[in-house]
């Protein structure tokens, strides 16, 4: 089992630095130990975590930035399951607007599993226009989160936080923010994903 903390510290040029830590549990919970601690730079400490096969998780971070393509790359880092090693990280994986995303791994299938990844404007490609909390996007990725190919468009209209979820029957769930001032909150049932 692994769960994420996140803090700050400042660093010696005063500005502060910000951390993910991982404590991972080998007893179902009942103890944790402190794992992988990361220095997520560019990072607003938005980190979402996912499953990309039995050993190997995926944290993905949300950039700080403004509303343009190129200030909202996403970073993420490929870690041992108990959270004591970094195998890799990708820089720059893909853009969507800056804004937190939902992620899951379609577990159970070959491995590496299937990821998802849910984001507002969500793209491959850099671009220079500012981007709207407009078209929430499913991404997948095949590769451990080394690349990502766009899926679909979920919502035209304006979309903001989401979460994503596998149910029990094989469909996703989206949970997310809906409305120019994220004033409702929608559900959407996503079905044949693979």
């Amino acid at each position: 089992m692994l769960i994420l903390g996140k803090y700050v510290l400042a660093a010696t040029d005063g500005k502060m630095g910000a951390y993910t830590q991982v404590f991972y549990s080998d007893d179902s919970g009942k103890t944790w130990n402190k794992g992988l601690s990361i220095h997520t730079r560019d990072s607003n400490l938005e980190v979402v975590m996912a499953k990309v096969d039995e050993q190997t998780v995926l944290l993905n971070h949300r950039p700080i930035g403004s509303k343009k393509d190129a200030d909202s790359a996403r970073n993420s880092d490929l870690i041992g399951t108990e959270g004591e090693s970094l195998i890799t990280s990708y820089q720059g994986g893909f853009y969507a607007a800056v804004c937190h995303v939902g992620m899951a791994p379609l577990a159970g299938s070959t491995s590496p599993y299937p990821l998802f990844i849910s984001a507002p404007n969500a793209s491959v490609s850099v671009n220079s226009q500012p981007l709207l909390r407009k078209k929430l996007t499913l991404m997948c990725s095949r590769n451990n989160g080394k690349s990502w190919e766009r899926q679909r468009v979920l919502d035209d209209d304006f979309s903001g936080y989401s979460d994503l979820q596998f149910s029990n029957d094989g469909s996703l769930l989206c949970l997310y923010e809906s409305g120019k001032l994220g004033q409702s909150i929608k559900c959407l049932r996503i079905e044949g994903i693979k």
